[in-house]
């Protein structure tokens, strides 16, 4: 008889959670169109778009297991979006980089 574990490994899931705004519910942990997905460099993304207006906010965080208790960061972020317009934001988290590299946002005016 092996000594090694038959338990299946299972993925965390990454959820983002924010402002309606963009994220199309307030602040809700288990919204699963705000899954991000795994890439195979172990990085997962969120692409999210939207209409907002000059001085909009975009508050977030990002919770694993949709469990508020587990998130980065500790404090929500804020985007403040610079002019009117139609706007694309992809999120990429990368949860084991140093803290300083956890989150890359590319943000796109789209008109």
């Amino acid at each position: 008889m092996g000594t090694g574990s038959s338990w299946p490994v299972v993925e965390p899931v990454y959820t983002m959670i924010g402002t309606a705004n963009l994220f199309e519910s307030e602040w809700d942990l288990y919204d699963e169109r705000n899954n991000m997905v795994k890439h195979n460099d172990g990085s997962y993304h969120l692409i999210k778009s939207g209409y907002f207006q000059e001085g909009a906010e975009i508050c977030f965080r990002i919770v694993r297991n949709h469990n508020n208790d587990i998130s980065w960061p500790t404090e929500d972020r804020v985007i403040n979006i610079s002019e009117t317009g139609g706007w694309e934001i992809e999120f990429i988290y990368r949860p084991n980089a140093p803290e300083e590299e956890k989150l890359t946002l590319e943000i796109n005016k789209l008109f």
